[in-house]
């Protein structure tokens, strides 16, 4: 069989770099080959989770460099070593496991649990793997796949197939016993529930949403429990005679599944650990699982045999995975992300600790042409979020289901990258403007989120992505504002900010400096050290200061070129004529930040007409008045220069809280008080830089 010089494959070259597309990778030809080794052509992969953690090296053994990963392949014999020992023939079926080798010699092996060899290879990790057109294997560790059953059927069973059909084989269980699968919707959770089925297993099926709920009736679980149900222990309890399983597979990535597993097992109820969440620890209740005789197995892959038999029951209809086809050089942009992610989610209108709810199964968004998909890692939040899920008419334009929240921090996981700028695994931050998070629902409170490759900037390596996260928005909009009034840099010109400490006025305050401007701004008591370290010409204490008198006597003689007001005091801008040039600007940004209801809006709307429209003859106030309005699209230049000057420690992000992903509702708390002084920031990821 004619075997060609070079192929096309996806290799990383370090760990979280960028996956490259070689269409020029070299193939290892018959006459190279070592003694026991195999030459498959590859016709499908499977892609899993332990490709991301090979990718990211983030394993306590990382893997080789470079790399081609992949362990789940299925494909043909196209060429064998000479003086190799095996019934394979040429052209034979054949899938590549994760266990790409072992000794066969030493008491793993011989015991049947060749997984734990000491001298095991892994594929895509130790050995380079199938996200290739043509990849040696070992021919004592190629499963033989039979015959009608489809390659494209076959690949993901040689991992995720044979890893739970072990865990189950393990689970001590007999026909008619009870059996839980937690993750049952998922990857390794779908096939669960058709292997256990294939023993007359009854399966309890625990995942979250009606959608997996569907799957896993349809793919005959006997009950479906959904882990958000406030009484779940109870429900599990009683769907299984009262008693609770016999035994539990937990094949999800939550470590919280471990540890109730532990309290609804019945008396001589099994664990099998499967799914491997990082840095988690069991917590077994000494007592209760002595009086219980409670026992908990660890489960890897499953040995030569247990692929033998997973592959069996896939040949003859009693198991079906459910998979997407996709080309191989798709891999680089979209296919190490998963399909689904958690999410902050509302389905209709009203306040956050109402409508929005944290979804453990949305699905990820896919980039349309110009958009990069982002592993998210920090998000910050902006009176707009919330308005937008409750206050009316703002509401009434949302798309619903949606995730709020445009300024993003992250690493770039997908999209189309060529003439952009940047490649996989890059650090970036950047917007989705809220007019489009509004008619997508596709904003940053989410695992994965789509931007603007225009909207992106690199993230200056000093700078943490909470730090990161803190600009776009607010910091845009103070550019704009400085736009709107006419400021110029190097001009010495004269600015009054009100309102310090908020997240749009500490950015105010940094760039009027940058500028070369003389900044007087206000601060409160408890924001006072934070707004004097941003250094202003002249901090102003509101609550213990009439603050129009002291403009007026201080300034009267000096006026500003600009205001720029970020909370939104009518009075103020009438005043203004007393400390404000007259060709002046006045730019107010906060009239929104002030709506809390639909009379807030229609009284703000009718105070906005007043001072655009209202002439001086008529008793206007005598001096422009602007309202500003963010134009994000437009602003690539202005995220570049902040991203520039983050980096060289010139602007400096002022944080008020950080919080957990799954504590949305208090960041949103904290936002909604008025009390927060800078941004607030919530951590989405668990990367540190």
């Amino acid at each position: 069989m004619s075997v060609p010089a070079t192929q096309t494959a996806v290799v990383f070259y370090e760990h979280n770099g960028p996956l490259e597309v070689k269409t020029d990778f070299p193939v290892t030809q018959q006459k190279d080959l070592k003694p026991g080794e195999v030459l498959v052509k590859v016709a499908y992969s499977g892609v899993c989770h332990t490709d991301l953690h090979a990718h990211k090296g983030d394993w306590p053994s990382p893997s080789k460099l470079p790399l081609v990963g992949g362990h789940e392949g299925s494909g043909h014999v196209v060429a064998i070593a000479d003086h190799t020992q095996t019934d394979l023939k040429i052209g034979d079926a054949v899938g590549i496991k994760w266990l790409a080798d072992s000794c066969l010699d030493c008491a793993s092996c011989r015991s049947g649990e060749e997984s734990t060899c000491a001298k095991a290879q892994n594929s895509g990790y130790s050995v380079d793997g199938t996200f290739q057109q043509y990849a040696v294997s070992f021919a004592k560790h190629l499963t033989p796949i039979p015959k009608g059953l489809a390659l494209e059927q076959a690949a993901p069973i040689l991992c995720a197939g044979v890893t739970v059909w072990k865990a189950i084989k393990k689970s001590n269980t007999k026909p008619g016993d009870w059996i839980l699968i937690s993750g049952a919707g998922g990857g390794l959770g779908h096939l669960a529930i058709q292997y256990a089925n294939a023993l007359s297993l009854r399966v309890l099926a625990v995942d979250t949403g009606k959608e997996k709920e569907e799957l896993c009736m349809k793919l005959g679980a006997a009950a479906f429990i959904d882990f958000k149900a406030p009484n779940q222990h109870a429900l599990i309890t009683a769907a299984c005679d009262g008693l609770g399983p016999h035994a539990a597979v937990v094949a999800s990535g939550s470590a919280a599944a471990y540890n109730e597993a532990l309290e609804y097992l019945r008396p001589h109820g099994t664990l099998v650990v499967v799914g491997m969440p990082k840095d988690t620890y069991l917590k077994a209740n000494v007592f209760w699982t002595v009086l219980k005789e409670l026992r908990i197995v660890g489960s890897y892959v499953g040995n030569r045999e247990d692929a033998i038999e997973a592959l069996d029951l896939a040949a003859r209809g009693k198991v079906v995975a459910t998979i997407e086809v996709a080309p191989l050089t798709t891999l680089e942009a979209d296919a190490m992300a998963p399909s689904t992610m958690k999410a902050w989610v509302f389905k209709k209108s009203g306040h956050p600790s109402d409508v929005l709810n944290l979804e453990f199964a949305w699905p990820v968004p896919v980039p349309s042409s110009g958009e990069l998909l982002i592993k998210v890692s920090a998000a910050a939040l902006n009176p707009v979020g919330w308005k937008s899920m409750g206050i009316f008419p703002m509401s009434l334009g949302s798309k619903k289901p949606a995730t709020p929240e445009s300024d993003v921090a992250g690493i770039v996981a997908g999209g189309e990258l060529e003439g952009t700028g940047f490649k996989l695994g890059d650090e970036v931050f950047g917007i989705t403007p809220a007019d489009k998070v509004m008619k997508t629902g596709l904003g940053a409170l989410a695992e994965y989120t789509v931007v603007d490759a225009k909207l992106l900037v690199h993230k200056p390596a000093n700078i943490t992505f909470a730090e990161a996260a803190c600009f776009p928005l607010t910091g845009l909009t103070a550019y704009t504002a400085f736009k709107l009034g006419g400021l110029k840099k190097g001009a010495n010109q004269r600015v009054f900010i009100n309102g310090g400490s908020s997240g749009t006025g500490s950015w105010g305050i940094q760039i009027a400096k940058e500028y070369g401007a003389f900044v007087a701004t206000t601060y409160s008591d408890d924001s006072e050290s934070l707004v004097k370290s941003l250094k202003p010409d002249d901090a102003i204490n509101y609550r213990t200061t009439n603050l129009i008198e002291y403009l007026t006597k201080e300034y009267s003689d000096k006026p500003f070129d600009m205001v720029f007001d970020t909370v939104g005091t009518g009075e103020l801008y009438h005043a203004s004529p007393q400390y404000l040039k007259p060709e002046g600007v006045y730019v107010d940004i906060a009239g929104s930040a002030q709506l809390r209801g639909f009379m807030d809006v229609v009284r703000a709307a009718g105070g906005a007409v007043n001072k655009l429209a209202r002439p001086a003859w008529l008793g206007g106030t005598p001096r422009t008045y602007k309202f500003g309005m963010v134009e994000a699209p437009k602003m690539g230049a202005e995220l570049a220069e902040a991203a520039e000057l983050l980096g060289k420690g010139t602007y400096k992000s002022i944080i008020d809280s950080e919080h957990k992903f799954e504590d949305v509702q208090d960041a949103y708390a904290r936002l909604m008080s008025s009390r927060a002084k800078g941004k607030v920031i919530v951590l989405v990821g668990d990367d540190e830089s």
